[in-house]
C-alpha cells in the first residue's frame, strides 16, 4: 500500500520488517531495491536485486532492473551480461533488446547496437523511441542512408517529437541530403526552440 502511494519511507520500513520475519521473501527484496533506486541509492539497490535473484534465479524483472542500475553506473559489461541472460530465456523481450542496444551504443560497439536495436524494432515496430535509437546506431556505424530511411519512418509516425526530428536532421546531413536536413532542422526548432543540439547542427549545416 505504501509503495503504491509513493510513501517510500514507510514502505521501506514495512519491507524491512517483513524481511526480518522472512529473509527469503524475494518480492520484499525486489520492492526494497525499487525504493533504493528511486531514491538514488544505487549500490543498495544492486545488493537488494541480487538478494532477490539469489532466492529466485531467473526473476526477470529483477534481472532487468539490476541491469539498468549497472548501466546507470556506466558498468556496461555487467549490464550487457544481464541483458543477454534475460534474452537467453526469452528472445522476444523487446525492452531487453532495446536496453542492450543502448548499452552497446554507450560502449561504442555500434555494429552490435544496430543488431540489438533491429531486433527490438522488429518486435515492436510502432515504438518510435526504438526507431530513433536504431537510427542513431546506424548513423554512428556510418550507415547514414539507412539511418535516414529509418528515422523518416519514425518522424512520419510521430511528427511532433523535436528530438526525433533533430536525429533525422543529422542522418539527412550524413546522407548528403543537405537541403532536406536544413528543412528538418527548422521543423525541430519550431517544435522546441531550446532543444540541446540545434545550434551545433545548424553550424555543421552552415558549412555544407
Amino acid at each position: 500500500t505504501y509503495l503504491r502511494l509513493k510513501d517510500s519511507k514507510n514502505a521501506e520500513s514495512a519491507f524491512n520488517n517483513a524481511l526480518r520475519q522472512r529473509p527469503d521473501y524475494e518480492q520484499a527484496w525486489f520492492n526494497l531495491a525499487v525504493i533504493y533506486g528511486n531514491t538514488e541509492r544505487d549500490a543498495a539497490a544492486i545488493e537488494a536485486y541480487r538478494k532477490a535473484l539469489s532466492i529466485r534465479p531467473g526473476y526477470r524483472a529483477a534481472q532487468l532492473n539490476l541491469a539498468v542500475r549497472h548501466a546507470k553506473r556506466e558498468e556496461y559489461d555487467e549490464a550487457i551480461r544481464l541483458y543477454r541472460a534475460i534474452l537467453a530465456n526469452d528472445d522476444t523481450y523487446s525492452l531487453a533488446w532495446f536496453d542492450l542496444g543502448f548499452a552497446y551504443i554507450e560502449k561504442r560497439q555500434y555494429a552490435d547496437a544496430v543488431t540489438a536495436l533491429r531486433r527490438a524494432a522488429a518486435l515492436d515496430p510502432s515504438n518510435t523511441k526504438t526507431l530513433r535509437f536504431l537510427g542513431r546506431a546506424l548513423l554512428l556505424n556510418k550507415q547514414g542512408v539507412e539511418s535516414a530511411q529509418i528515422l523518416e519512418s519514425a518522424v512520419t509516425a510521430d511528427p511532433s517529437d523535436a528530438r526525433l526530428r533533430l536525429e533525422f536532421t543529422r542522418a539527412l546531413r550524413e546522407a548528403g541530403r543537405v537541403e532536406d536536413a536544413r528543412n528538418e532542422l527548422a521543423k525541430a526548432r519550431q517544435l522546441d526552440p531550446v532543444l540541446t543540439g540545434l545550434d551545433e547542427e545548424a553550424s555543421k549545416l552552415k558549412g555544407r
